[in-house]
Parts: structure tokens; sequence; C-alpha cells
């Protein structure tokens, strides 16, 4: 994918200033400092599969994931939700899974036109959450996605402005209820869904232990599923200030502490490429 733009000096070093918030408080200084070339990397692997995912998504190699979908396919749509993060590239995701004839329905904040025509055409039913005048209209049409045989799929690292913080990373960060409330509404099970770039054409998937339905604290717990999964594979997340991350100022304060590490160490990579 040479064709690609390059990733700016600025754009990596954002990312690399969050990255190293993300990973500060659980491990060591200098391992996140080594793992600076590896995040690059990743980031050139995911921007070669988006341009894959838009342009021609027949092309991106799923690999041998069938445990996951038929793990899936265990549950009737009215029993479950099915939640994702920013991690890998979600919606390949599930553009992956209605590819192997799983049915969902995904709600979303923001998306390129281009991601939406992509999700569309593999007959993902999109629904903007703006779209709604109160949740309970939402949650009524994702009722009857369901009953119609639709699996309904909600990220669970979505932004919030709310008041209540959950432990992530080391951190107190805010996130969205949607899951959580909707998940108790129903009485459903969740099912965590991640996936990981392989290559930039390829994708694996795999689901974390589903979590009972009326858990009694399911955002925390989908988010310490999230933390495990970054932890062994940190490069995989979005890092961007868009992120919960954000949400809590002390993983600013620690970003900053990294600055000039990361100038460093981004003109090196930089330069070498």
């Amino acid at each position: 994918m040479s064709n690609l733009p390059p990733i700016s000096g600025s754009d990596l070093l954002e990312r690399m200033l969050v990255f190293s918030a993300g990973l500060c408080c659980t491990k060591p200084r200098a391992e996140v400092l080594a793992s600076y070339p590896d995040l690059y990397r990743f980031l050139k692997r995911y921007a070669a599969l988006d341009h894959r995912f838009i342009a021609n998504p027949e092309s991106i190699d799923i690999g041998d994931t069938d445990a996951a979908y038929n793990t899936i396919r265990l549950f009737r749509p009215e029993e479950v939700v099915l939640t994702t993060f920013y991690y890998g590239h979600p919606l390949a995701l599930v553009w992956s899974c209605a590819r192997r004839g799983i049915p969902i329905t995904g709600i979303y904040w923001q998306a390129k036109p281009a991601h939406v025509r992509t999700l569309a055409n593999a007959g993902v039913t999109l629904i903007k959450l703006d779209d709604f005048p109160t949740i309970y209209h939402l949650f009524d049409v994702l009722d009857r996605a369901r009953r119609a045989g639709s699996y309904v799929a909600i990220l669970a690292d979505a932004p919030s402005q709310g008041r209540r913080r959950y432990p992530f990373l080391g951190y107190h960060v805010s996130a969205s209820s949607l899951l959580a409330l909707y998940a108790s509404r129903t009485r459903s099970w969740i099912l965590p869904a991640f996936n990981t770039i392989q290559s930039d054409h390829g994708i694996s998937a795999r689901l974390a232990n589903a979590i009972p339905a009326k858990h009694p604290d399911v955002t925390s717990t989908v988010l310490d599923t999230l933390s495990t999964a970054i932890k062994e594979n940190g490069v995989q997340y979005g890092w961007k200030p868009a992120c919960i991350l954000w949400s809590d100022n002390v993983a600013r304060v620690n970003a900053l502490t990294f600055v000039a590490d990361a100038v460093r160490e981004r003109d090196q990579i930089l330069n070498a490429t």
C-alpha cells in the first residue's frame, strides 16, 4: 500500500503520548518507550487495512476464527448483546460477522461516510445515536431488530460526559452507559468481541468470556476485559485524545512526562523510513 499518505509527525506524536499515558501505570517506562516502533508499524498497518476496508473489503482475510462466530450463534439475538471496542479495527469486525452470515445492527456516534457505505453494503443495519430524541426510542428500535433476527452490537468504550468513574489502566475514567442500560433492560448476556489486525490485509476475531445477564456492574467488567486485552497487546488499541483515557486529567499529566522522549523517538522513526 505504498500509495497511502504517510503518517504525519504531529499525528504520530499525539498517538505516542496517549499510548504512553495509557500504559505507564501498568508497565515500566522503558518498556513503553521501547514499544514506540511497534506502535508506528501498527498505525501503518491499520491505515493499509482501512484502505482495503473502504476500497475492497472482500480482499480482507478474516482468518481462522470460526470458533468466535459459532459461539455467537449459540445465543439467540434476543439473549445477547455484542460489545465492541476501539481495538484492532472494530468496523472490520462487524463487517466480518455480516460476511459470515451473522446479521448485525450497530449503533454509531460518528463515522466516515465511506465506512458507513461499506458496512451497509455488507448488510449491516446502522443506527445513528443522535437520530433519537430519547434513549428509550432507540431501545425500541433495537428490540425490534432483535426480534427480527439481528444481533445488536454496542461500543463499550465510547466517551461520555457522565459523572460516574470506572477504573481503567490505573485511572478513573468516564464511559458510555448505553451498553449497561440496554443489557439490564433486556436481561441480556454480553459477549465482548475483539479483532486483532494481523497484517495490512488480515484480521482475526475472538470473544472474551460472556458476562451473565443481570450482572451488577457491566461497564466496570467490560472495561476490565478491555484492560486485559490492552496489557497483552497495547499497540492494537485506538490511542486518540478522544478515547476514554483522556477523561481523567491525570492521564494528560502523565502524557506530558513523555514529551521529550516521544519527540526524540518519533524523529528517529520517521528519519529511518
